[in-house]
């Protein structure tokens, strides 16, 4: 596992705004910032060790594809959604990667790598406002619901919420054994 693997998810982003944006910010991240530890404890044991935060994003943006085709959404919502997903946890560890800990306002800390590295695209704004809005709690319905419809926001805070939780199940069940 690598960042070809990320790489290759970009590469699926039909939209070349958005993947071209998308391949702009993850070149822009510093390499140390995918091989540090998602967590350490609340993840997979896979997620506490070298290369962690690559493979809960990897994961997380699995879960928001399965959430895509169950809703049958339209292909730039897709697109929106998958790189707001390789991004939502880019800067965990700061901006140039410089902390062993987890920086609580990670999501926030995206944009100032966007704006750092110069990165642009006419979604920039919508992909940035999904990223900032995945942490804490789930909210109420008018932040996360228009004209009867779930936003992008909730689709990949719900994704980040289930990833965790799935690893939270597992690792119980593991230590059981």
């Amino acid at each position: 596992m690598g960042l070809d693997d990320l790489r290759h998810e970009i590469n699926l982003i039909a939209d070349s705004d958005i993947r071209t944006f998308t391949l702009k910010v993850v070149d822009k991240t510093p390499g140390d910032s995918w091989r540090m530890p998602s967590s350490r404890d609340h993840h997979l044991r896979d997620e506490c060790g070298e290369w962690g935060n690559l493979i809960h994003t990897l994961r997380v943006v699995r879960i928001c594809e399965w959430l895509t085709d169950i809703l049958d959404l339209p292909p730039v919502q897709r697109d929106l959604l998958k790189a707001a997903a390789i991004l939502h946890d880019s800067c965990k560890h700061g901006v140039d990667a410089e902390a062993t800990w987890i920086y609580h306002d990670h999501p926030a800390l995206v944009r100032l790598l966007v704006d750092r590295a110069g990165c642009s695209c006419p979604q920039r704004e919508t992909i940035l406002s999904i990223i900032e809005s995945h942490m804490g709690r789930w909210g109420n319905p008018p932040e996360y619901w228009r004209d009867g419809r779930v936003s992008l926001r909730l689709l990949l805070h719900i994704a980040d919420c289930v990833e965790a939780r799935l690893s939270h199940i597992l690792n119980t069940e593991e230590q059981r054994k």
